[in-house]
């Protein structure tokens, strides 16, 4: 990393993030205006420039997606502007998804795949994604990751899977828990299966106090019961794995932003 030129001076903390620039797999848990967008960039080029990977794939959701354009542009080093080409998964005006994305061959440097989190639903767009990263060394990067906090969600199942084409991982998000420890379980999923526990039970028995509520099934008024979580435990061990392998930046706590 040292041979590396910024083209958009880091700040302390940033600098901070990108020691891990050469993990596997890592989380990057940056609250808003901390600058998590320019540590990914500044990370894949750094790997590119080590001839590490030559891809890099973003999954954002749909209404942030098109941002990470102006954002490369801001951040990445000239040379590799040049060597780049970038590839954008849209949506025409009546649904459709248009599959004009222009691929960089391996030869011709860093291909750039965005695609909105939400495609990966669609059958084609998983296609698109495995090929690009089937024919590159990749790195994929998961912006705003508690879109995939649910592992028994569709979404986080495909990504899950799409996330096993790639040789290094990222999760971005400003918090990883939205509502209970839960919350990490698909996120860490992502990263590395049984990086926390190997079942979504064992988690909950590790790191949730649950209770038994019995419920009426709608369609036929059969009682059951079901576990719900109605508090937390060993937060404290579980806050130690997750720091293993992520970042924390508080804007409260980066004296020296603006």
């Amino acid at each position: 990393m040292a041979k590396y030129e910024f083209k958009t001076e880091p700040y302390m903390h940033q600098r901070e993030a990108l020691m891990a620039w050469d993990r596997l797999y890592f989380a990057w848990f940056m609250e808003m205006a901390t600058g998590k967008t320019k540590v990914a960039i500044d990370n894949t080029c750094i790997l590119y420039m080590q001839k590490k990977i030559n891809g890099m794939v973003i999954l954002a959701p749909k209404g942030l997606y098109l941002t990470w354009l102006k954002q490369i542009e801001i951040h990445k080093p000239a040379q590799y502007q040049e060597q780049s080409q970038i590839g954008v998964w849209r949506a025409n005006p009546s649904g459709k998804i248009m599959k004009r994305i222009q691929y960089a061959r391996i030869s011709e440097g860093l291909g750039i795949l965005l695609m909105n989190t939400e495609a990966v639903n669609s059958k084609s767009a998983r296609e698109v994604l495995k090929k690009f990263m089937n024919d590159r060394e990749c790195i994929i990067h998961i912006d705003e990751s508690t879109k995939i906090k649910n592992v028994d969600a569709k979404r986080t199942q495909n990504i899950i899977e799409l996330g096993k084409f790639a040789k290094y991982k990222r999760i971005l998000t400003g918090s990883p828990v939205v509502n209970n420890p839960m919350d990490l379980f698909g996120q860490s999923q992502f990263l590395k299966e049984g990086l926390i526990s190997k079942t979504k039970p064992g988690f909950r028995n590790q790191f949730c106090v649950t209770r038994n509520l019995e419920v009426t099934r709608k369609n036929d008024g059969r009682r059951f019961t079901i576990p719900t979580i109605v508090g937390t435990k060993n937060i404290d061990r579980l806050q130690e794995h997750v720091e293993e392998w992520s970042y924390r930046a508080r804007k409260k706590d980066c004296l020296d932003l603006p």
